[in-house]
């Protein structure tokens, strides 16, 4: 259970009002190197007033066509704490010179106060998703490391392992490759009990000299039948090993990938 206070413990102290606060004011204008015009505590940051909701931190950056300062209106009124602007405004914000540089350094700083060694993330629009991973300790610590984040009220969040996570993105791939492989095998199965049994009618027809001869000097017709599917027993068995050393010595710790319909797993063959 000692995961989660890791994880967590860079958090500001939350006021009443914003039980969940990620950022003050203090420690937005030290991260940005800006100059806040009052006391605030943000629980978010975003950069689209559309998406702003009650207590984030918005930030007015300058577009190729457009400011973000035109729609700081749009931002307050949906609920912003405060926002990071490049010139003085009537509400609450903090002053900087660039708002694109000062996002990516609270990003470096929100990267460094965390006590997580987090080693990706990627970010989706449209449903918010973030997706984080975080190397622990050990393969031990994952299920009370899980246990706290899955038992916490206040988040609500899904935790895997990379192994099940991409195990499940490739499902699909890993099926159908199954069924076309059972398929051909199938075939290829019927295939050789054929490609046997025409073998085997065309060594005995070869062999009907020998055979006749074997009757002639007093072989009954079991014994002769016996042999003739002991030496093809023996020959197939020595033919299968030979086949599959050949086989292991050409292909042991060859590999080969392809990537996995639809995500970014890879399947591996090995």
């Amino acid at each position: 259970m000692g995961a989660l206070p890791k994880i967590l413990s860079w958090l500001v102290q939350p006021s009443d009002e914003l039980p969940l606060a990620l950022w003050d004011a203090a420690a937005v204008a030290a991260a940005t190197g800006g100059r806040a015009s009052c006391a605030f505590q943000a629980a978010g940051v975003e950069i689209d007033s559309r998406d702003v909701v009650e207590g984030d931190l918005f930030f007015a950056l300058k577009g190729e066509t457009s400011h973000g300062h035109a729609y700081l209106d749009k931002a307050f009124a949906n609920g912003a704490a405060a926002a990071v602007v490049d010139r003085p405004i009537a509400q609450p914000h903090v002053l900087v010179q660039d708002t694109t540089a000062a996002l990516q350094r609270l990003g470096m700083a929100a990267r460094d106060r965390a006590d997580a060694k987090v080693v990706g993330d990627t970010y989706r629009r449209g449903a918010s998703v973030t997706s984080v991973f975080a190397r622990l300790t050990s393969a031990s610590a994952f299920d009370a490391f899980k246990s706290s984040l899955t038992t916490d009220p206040r988040l609500q969040v899904d935790v895997d392992t990379s192994e099940h996570y991409f195990s499940k993105q490739s499902e699909g791939t890993s099926k159908a490759i199954t069924v076309i492989g059972i398929v051909l095998g199938v075939i290829m199965a019927i295939g050789a009990i054929f490609g046997a049994l025409n073998t085997m009618f065309a060594a005995v027809a070869v062999r009907a000299r020998e055979i006749a001869t074997l009757r002639a000097i007093g072989f009954r017709g079991l014994p002769v039948v016996v042999a003739v599917m002991l030496e093809t027993m023996l020959l197939a068995l020595a033919g299968g090993v030979l086949g599959g050393l050949v086989a292991w010595l050409a292909f042991n710790g060859y590999s080969a990938s392809t990537l996995s319909m639809g995500s970014t797993g890879q399947l591996m063959f090995q």
